[in-house]
This record gives structure tokens, C-alpha cells and sequence, in this order.
């Protein structure tokens, strides 16, 4: 781990059981995060991005390895503690937009803040602003459409200011334009928010755009 690492992880391997095979989707994985980078992983269908960026973001454990933020094992703290670090160190956006259908898009936003006991309609207010959807603040997702929400999502990724944000696919059920539009508004918004932004992806254009750009192959990263 270099001084200016975020997160690092070494030596993660993680098995799944198909009927009666072991798949190995992870081999030894090794990898170092800068703390204000744009990184990039691609990989095969099913070669274990995204269960790699869950075991990043404390969602899942490895069968063995280690993943550190600021040179601390997050699998020495307290389930309080990890529960606390996604909330407020790590964002998460994801392919499906995972918004509380019954709530706003305000509420959508404020609720990791509501979590936090932090909340201030404010901000959320700011950030809906920040990705466009200033005058839809009170609609809920049936009303929004797909790029829309989306939108909510990474606002209400960013709620907490997060040092890490991790986007699985983030333009996955976009058409191409509207997927365009999300990529630009993560990179517009890593830059103001100087996050570590770390980005899953099939797309050759959008992994090209990573300072570092990471192909998962075979269970291992190798910088392309």
C-alpha cells in the first residue's frame, strides 16, 4: 500500500458451488485504489466484477484475502463500525437503481443522511440540482424514467460525501445516449467531489476513461 492508497485489497479469493462444480471467481486478486482516482474494471460476463466490487464495498466477504481502507483490515471492526463506514465512507450505484418506490426523489436522496441522523433537505436539494433534477424533487421513481432515476441514484450515492464511490455498470439499463450522459455526470461529479471513483463496466469506451484501468481475468487484476 503506497501513501496515497484509499483501499487496497490483497490476496481475495472467493468460490462459488454450482451444483456440484467449485467456480473460483476470484484467484489471489491483488489491487491499490489512489484516494482521488478514476479506476476502471472490465471483465467477461460472470469473470467476478461485480462480486469483487461488493467484497470492496463490505457487502460480501472473501473466502479469504483482505481488503484495508487507510491501511485498517475491515474485517477487524465491529459489524457497528462496517455497518457506519458504508453508510458514510462508501457510495454505491448500481445497474438496478434501488430506489424506495414510495419515496421521493428528495427522500430517496436524504435517507442514507436520515440514516446517518444527519439529515437536511438542503443538500439533498443541492445535489438533485447537481445531477439535473432540481425540479423533480418531489416525484417518486414510477415518475421519473430510467436516466432519471439513475440520476437520484448517484445523488443519493454522493448524500454523505463519500471518499469511495462504487458504480456496478451504472449505464447497464440505459440506451446509448442517456448511458453517455450518466458516464459525464460521474466524471463531472468525481471531479468536484475528488472521490475515488471506481467504475465497473463491458464498455471499451467508458474503461478507457480510468486513470487506471483494470481487466479481471482468470480471478486476478492486471492493470491494462
Amino acid at each position: 500500500m503506497t501513501a496515497d492508497s484509499l483501499l487496497t485489497c490483497s490476496a481475495l479469493h472467493k468460490t462459488f458451488r454450482l451444483g456440484h462444480t467449485d467456480l473460483e471467481i476470484l484467484q489471489g486478486l491483488e489491487a491499490a485504489f489512489p484516494r482521488h482516482g478514476l479506476n476502471t474494471i472490465q471483465g467477461a460476463s460472470g469473470s467476478g466484477k461485480s462480486t469483487l466490487l461488493q467484497i470492496l464495498g463490505g457487502l460480501e466477504r472473501p473466502d479469504a484475502g483482505e481488503v484495508r481502507w487507510e491501511n485498517e483490515s475491515i474485517y477487524d471492526w465491529s459489524r457497528d463500525k462496517l455497518a457506519a463506514w458504508r453508510n458514510l465512507s462508501v457510495g454505491f450505484v448500481f445497474q438496478a437503481y434501488h430506489l424506495f418506490p414510495e419515496l421521493s426523489a428528495l427522500e430517496n436522496v436524504e435517507f442514507p443522511a436520515r440514516l446517518a441522523r444527519r439529515s437536511d433537505p438542503a443538500l439533498g436539494s443541492h445535489l438533485l440540482d447537481q445531477v439535473g433534477l432540481g425540479s423533480r424533487l418531489h416525484h417518486r421513481p414510477a415518475e421519473l424514467s430510467g436516466g432519471e432515476q439513475q440520476r437520484v441514484a448517484i445523488a443519493r450515492a454522493l448524500r454523505n460525501n463519500p471518499a469511495l464511490l462504487l458504480a456496478d455498470e451504472p449505464t447497464g439499463n440505459l440506451d446509448t445516449t442517456t448511458g453517455h450522459g450518466i458516464i459525464d455526470l460521474l466524471l463531472r461529479l468525481h471531479e468536484e467531489h475528488h472521490n475515488c471513483l471506481i467504475i465497473v463496466t463491458h464498455d471499451n469506451a467508458i474503461a478507457s476513461l480510468g486513470q487506471q484501468t483494470y481487466r479481471l481475468e482468470e480471478g486476478c487484476l492486471s492493470l491494462r
